[in-house]
């Protein structure tokens, strides 16, 4: 059974000490009886109230000034250790899916009458990362789930979203609790958040992956060996796979196709999920993970990623895979789609491939030489066997490739794409490379999910190669204006305008035409609604003496009602009523009592906000009316 928190009285010392030193010395023995008789009810009153809350109603973790954690058994944990993980998990791999040995009874926790707490997992994973797959789709409003290490000060909260969410990594003693209605236990201990739970390891080859963990080798894809495939590197990228049995990593490259209409079609290795089970909506593509310079960065560099994929099309034979990104690319992004060459003499010199091993920053390697086809089968460590003549072979000249690596592109000298890389003999003294041939994917298999030709020629132009795309950055461009008038037509100037669209905002003051006016430029696609908002609240005398006060008082006594405009503007503490305590604020001001309206600005805007939607208009204009508060004639300078 879980521990529970208690409160923590940490302010009884002080309030002691306040007792003991009364106010003066006179008065110190009698203030310190009293103050003895305060703490003792403070005392059984808060104990009460601690006993009665027991724990945080917002989560377990809780972990503040008033809450301390007493700890829980260890015979609860499950023990996630080493010897959990799969031994049979390829070296691109960096972490095992631990679900079958999470056997947890979740234990509901009551909180007080109205909320509860589920625990569906405690784990101890000593020096291992464990990461989570969570499904969240179940959660209500109020309710989340949350996920922390004990001895925390914070917890990573999850709250409803339609696709499954992965959590950052954690290690130590852990915790997966879901907090919410007390009403809802029943139904939430019948969906276990828990989709899947990896236990990091490194790969095979090394306890890391990541920046800076490739071998001193490769070479930066910055460096001038890298300098022929500038204009397509950016569409070579990093993939996180996501297996139901693991977690890993591979490369790939954008491609085009002969509709050139930048269709995210993606080319990578089959063996990055042959002989597993893909989780293709979690599938993450980072791109631009490079250094900007030949040398390695001191800093870990940053990277735009887009996350999940749908199957298109693959074959062991080649070890192909074709996906197609299910997210687009930002509307001000460039991003290059790479061409591809399928003759089958074209055998040329100084070919590359552009790829992230070991998850690294992005790197190249090159082969001087004329590429050969590899004229006999190849025997993988997988267990499959693939054809003769369906990989090309190269002994690297420069650089080298591990795991991380496959899938990587391997370009012609002019920057195609030929095939991807299936694997060989890495280290920093060998070099031999296997890419499966791209002309020998192109019509293998029976049908469509097993070639590459239904996929990248759709036009059916049975064309040989295909120069690289790029799509170009594209951008919505539109003319936001208008302007501010009183009632009586007169043009309002000094009103502050703030145009919010998306993260994007800008600001502008009318002139005394009150004009105001926008020329936005936006990443295409990314914004479908803007807000304008007005605000003017400057000289709240302006316009406003004797005679105002002299028109509300015929309203109140009902000899001349106002309507309208002139009602708004008497209505000085907005409470839809005019009566003497309108009045009172105008003279207060007028007597200079007051310098600013009490409960409004100076000046009203109708309406003060407005929202619209972009809907490819390049011109949007609105017209605002802007009211002087207390000026009930109108007689105020609206340009002060």
């Amino acid at each position: 059974m879980l521990n529970r928190f208690l409160v923590q009285i940490t302010f009884f010392e002080s309030l002691k000490s306040v007792c003991r030193l009364g106010l003066n010395t006179a008065i110190r023995i009698s203030s310190f009886h009293a103050c003895k008789y305060l703490l003792r009810f403070l005392f059984v009153g808060l104990f009460t109230l601690g006993m009665l809350l027991q724990v945080s109603a917002q989560s377990l973790l809780q972990k503040g000034e008033y809450f301390t954690h007493e700890g829980i058994g260890d015979g609860e944990y499950i023990e996630l250790t080493g010897d959990v993980l799969r031994s049979d998990l390829p070296d691109h791999f960096v972490a095992a899916s631990v679900m079958p040995f999470l056997e947890f009874e979740a234990e509901v926790i009551s909180l007080d009458e109205e909320n509860a707490a589920v625990i569906f997992l405690l784990a101890e994973t000593g020096g291992r990362d464990l990461e989570l797959l969570l499904n969240v789709e179940f959660l209500q409003s109020g309710e989340s789930i949350h996920y922390y290490r004990i001895g925390s000060e914070s917890s990573q909260k999850f709250e409803r979203r339609q696709t499954p969410v992965f959590s950052e990594k954690e290690r130590g003693k852990l915790v997966v609790e879901w907090n919410g209605s007390a009403d809802r236990t029943e139904e939430i201990l019948k969906n276990n958040p828990l989709r899947n739970a990896y236990l990091h390891n490194g790969s095979l080859r090394s306890d890391e992956t990541g920046f800076g963990t490739s071998l001193e080798c490769h070479i930066n894809v910055s460096c001038p060996e890298g300098l022929t495939f500038n204009e397509v590197k950016d569409g070579i990228n990093r993939i996180r796979v996501v297996v139901e049995e693991g977690i890993g990593h591979c490369s790939g490259a954008l491609i085009n196709n002969t509709a050139e209409d930048h269709t995210p079609y993606l080319l990578t290795a089959y063996h990055c999920m042959d002989g597993f089970t893909p989780i293709y909506d979690m599938w993450r593509f980072d791109f631009f993970y490079e250094s900007l310079s030949c040398s390695d960065p001191q800093d870990e560099p940053g990277f735009f990623s887009l996350t999940g994929a749908e199957f298109r099309a693959g074959h062991p034979d080649t070890d192909f895979l074709l996906l197609e990104l299910t997210e687009d690319f930002p509307g001000d992004f460039e991003v290059p789609f790479l061409g591809w060459d399928r003759r089958e003499d074209y055998l040329p010199q100084n070919t590359a491939l552009i790829h992230h091993p070991s998850a690294d920053i992005k790197k190249v390697s090159l082969y001087s030489s004329s590429l050969r086809v590899h004229p006999n089968q190849i025997n993988w460590n997988n267990g499959v066997t693939t054809p003769r003549q369906s990989h090309y072979r190269q002994n690297l000249t420069s650089g080298t490739f591990e795991p991380g690596s496959s899938g990587s592109p391997l370009l012609s000298p002019e920057g195609r794409i030929m095939g991807q890389l299936h694997g060989g003999n890495p280290s920093c003294s060998t070099f031999l490379a296997y890419s499966g041939i791209l002309y020998y994917s192109w019509d293998l298999g029976d049908d469509s999910s097993e070639r590459l030709r239904d996929w990248l020629d759709p036009l059916n132009t049975g064309q040989l190669t295909l120069d690289p795309s790029l799509r170009e950055a594209a951008f919505d461009e539109f003319l936001v204006h208008g302007v501010v008038n009183t009632p009586a037509g007169q043009a309002v100037g000094m009103v502050e305008v703030t145009l919010e669209c998306g993260d994007e905002s800008w600001e502008t003051v009318t002139e005394a035409d009150g004009l105001f006016n926008f020329e936005v430029s936006l990443p295409a696609g990314v914004v479908d609604a803007c807000q304008l908002s007005f605000r003017k609240n400057v000289n709240p005398r302006n316009g406003v003496n004797v005679l105002d006060i002299a028109v509300m008082r015929r309203h109140i006594l009902n000899i001349e009602p106002l309507e309208d405009y002139p009602f708004q503007a008497a209505d000085l503490n907005g409470d839809g009523v005019i009566n003497v305590i309108d009045i009172a604020i105008l003279r207060r001001l007028i007597l200079q009592i007051i310098d600013q309206f009490p409960d409004s600005d100076s000046w009203k805007m109708l309406p003060d906000e407005l929202d619209f939607d972009l809907n490819g208009d390049p011109d949007y204009f609105f017209e605002v009316t802007g009211l002087k508060m207390g000026d009930v004639d109108f007689s105020a300078n609206p340009s002060n």
